[in-house]
This record gives C-alpha cells, structure tokens and sequence, in this order.
C-alpha cells in the first residue's frame, strides 16, 4: 500500500453488476486527476464481479483496498459509511459500480473544491444511459441555465432552491465532498431505500459553507431494469419515504408557507396521479403524508394554483424548485 496520503478516496460499492464493472473500472483508471486510491467494496455478488474487481486489483496499486462481504448487509449505506470510515484522502468520491466517469470528473471537481475553501462539495451535470452505455434522451438537467463553468451557491439557498422538491444531487458518482462532512449526517440513511442519498446530501450541504455546480455533463447515469430504484418506482416505496425525506429537508430549509405547501402538494398531486400504482398503493402513500403532514387538501390547492401561474406567465418548468 502506498504510504502517501491521496487527494481523493473513492468509494466503489459493488453488487452484481458484472456487465457495467469493467467500464466504470476503466473509467476510473481513465481519470486525468490521478492522485487517489480505490477502495472497492462487494455487498456478495452472485456473478462474476469479484473476479473482474480481483484482476484489476493485481495490477493496479492504487486500488488499495478490496472488501468482500460474507453476507449481504442489505443497504448501500452500510457500504458507503463502511468505505468512509477507511479512507485516507480528505476528498470523497462514492462511484457507483454501474455508472460512468468523463476522464475530466475529478480533475474538475478537485479544481471546483480549491478555488473555494469554504465549499464543500462538488457536483456536475449528467447524462443518462441505457444498459447498452447509450444516450436517453430525458435530461435531468434541463433547470441548468448557465452557458458551463462553474458557480457556487450558498448551502440554505442551495436546499430552499434545488432540494426541497426533488434531490438535484440525483447521482452520487457525480459527486465529490470534503470527508468531514459526512461527520454531519444525523439521519439513519439504513432506514432509506431511495431517499437515502437525497436526506445525506441536504445534511451534508447545510453543514457546508457553499455548493459547487459544474454545469458539464462529466457523468453516464446508467438507468436499467435491475437498479433498486427501478424497484422502488414502481411499488411505491419511493413515494412513501419521500414523505420522511421532505419532513427533514423542510426542517433544514426552512421555507415560506407557501414554498411549503408547494412541496407538500406536488407530492400529494403525484401520489395521487399514481405511477401505475394501484388504488391499495395509493392510499397508503397519501395515508403516510397526512401522517406526517395532516390534511393535503390545502397543499395540492397551493400547488396547483402555483403550476397554473407559471403557466400563465410562461415560465419554464423547474423539476427541483
């Protein structure tokens, strides 16, 4: 092991993505930035994961650490908190094991982070791929008004503007903090499925000074059928943890009543929508945010009322504020 301590830590979490491994491996070695060790940790792969992760871990020393689980421990959290806690770099990079990096991701992250001391994390743009690493057309990115750079924005205008609504920190492969910050995270993020990452994000932020965006997309977001989220989309468990989510970013953002509402009545238009969700489904999601909000009769007349003056007024669409 090398006994200089790197600029950067980056945590690979791997389970059962044995046909994306190789990429994102190469992806990782690909990078210009080049002072980081890889510490690689499998949550029991029934494939052949282990195998590929065995033979690049022989011929490259920087990938420092190989953990391999005995048992499944069940949350993706466990993993990233268990990857934390070993790492010797001061910058954390979490590179999902199905995701890919341009060559330029840390370079410019790194860059993001020194320009300003007091920002804490770094994030940029993405585009989604499919299994096949080909293009989607649907952008996540479509709020992203700026002609590329990089701004900073103070951490409660960040969460009140680009969180409350929707994680705008929709990926952590396109991300990069200061280690210290994940110290800052309060939440059980094992209690979380999907939100999870959304809750430790705004935590993470509220501790932080500011924020830095890129606005290039220096990251794939690969979308397949096997993804956990895939899952929780369409049983309704993202819908229902939204609602312990939006209970603690509202207590960090601290909004206006009617920002509030807003928020609150997206949510309860959308659950009502349904997703393809069955009338059982439904209830049990709108009955968990009555739990925790009371009634969302004023909420969805506050949101709609909201949508039909952006209409009105030509606004565009903005899907995280």
């Amino acid at each position: 092991m090398n006994s200089m301590t790197p600029r950067v830590s980056i945590i690979l979490p791997n389970y059962n993505h044995e046909p994306f491994l190789r990429e994102r491996l190469d992806s990782i070695l690909s990078q210009t930035f080049a002072d980081w060790e890889l510490i690689v940790l499998d949550d029991k792969s029934h494939d052949k994961s282990l195998d590929i992760i065995r033979e690049y871990a022989e011929r490259e020393p920087r990938i420092t650490r190989v953990i391999e689980n005995e048992a499944n421990s069940g949350s993706t959290f466990r993993q990233w908190e268990k990857g934390i806690k070993i790492a010797r770099a001061p910058l954390i990079w979490i590179a999902e094991s199905d995701d890919v990096a341009h060559p330029e991701f840390l370079a410019e992250a790194v860059a993001a982070l020194d320009a300003s001391p007091g920002t804490g994390i770094a994030f940029c743009n993405s585009q989604l791929i499919d299994s096949q690493s080909k293009a989607l057309p649907l952008d996540l990115d479509r709020d992203d008004i700026s002609e590329g750079g990089v701004t900073y924005h103070y951490a409660k205008d960040f969460i009140s503007g680009k969180m409350l609504v929707n994680n705008r920190l929709y990926n952590a492969s396109a991300v990069v903090f200061h280690r210290g910050l994940y110290d800052k995270v309060t939440t059980d993020l094992t209690r979380f499925r999907l939100c999870g990452d959304w809750v430790c994000w705004a935590q993470m932020i509220a501790a932080s000074g500011s924020v830095a965006w890129m606005h290039r997309k220096l990251n794939s977001f690969r979308q397949h059928a096997a993804k956990v989220t895939s899952h929780a989309k369409k049983n309704g468990l993202e819908m229902m943890e939204r609602a312990e989510a939006a209970e603690i970013l509202i207590g960090l953002a601290r909004p206006s009543w009617w920002k509030r509402n807003c928020m609150i009545g997206y949510n309860a238009v959308h659950a009502g929508k349904g997703a393809g969700y069955d009338l059982q489904t439904q209830l049990q999601i709108l009955a968990r945010w009555r739990d925790r909000f009371g009634s969302l009769l004023l909420p969805r007349l506050v949101f709609m009322l909201n949508a039909a003056s952006k209409r009105l007024t030509g606004k565009k669409a903005d899907p995280y504020s």
